[in-house]
């Protein structure tokens, strides 16, 4: 068995209503553990798609087709796993510091 079908048994026995992405298995990297739906890696979907198209065809065709499909309350999880240092100091910039009930400090 490998990872993927690992995954998506553990997955299907917590959550028998857990949805899976059609040709993604390479990227399928967890069980979001809070919601029970599979997480897959983003970047490695693009990779996957890459193999069939150019690669901002591939990240367009992800975005619009993937990202963009929400099929119900157990629609896969797409997550960033690797980005830049720079990328994730912009991304944390605009981030609020939050107090213990979670109401941003002013």
């Amino acid at each position: 068995m490998n990872k993927a079908e690992a995954i998506k048994k553990e997955l299907s026995f917590i959550n028998e209503q857990a949805l899976f992405a059609d040709g993604f298995d390479d990227a399928l990297i967890g069980i979001d553990q809070v919601n029970h739906v599979a997480v897959y890696d983003a970047d490695k979907c693009i990779s996957v798609l890459s193999e069939s198209m150019t690669e901002q065809e591939a990240i367009e065709w992800f975005e619009y087709n993937t990202l963009g499909a929400y099929v119900g309350k157990y629609t896969p999880r797409f997550i960033k796993v690797e980005c830049e240092s720079e990328v994730w100091e912009l991304m944390l910039v605009n981030v609020p510091k939050l107090n213990a009930n979670r109401m941003p400090i002013d």
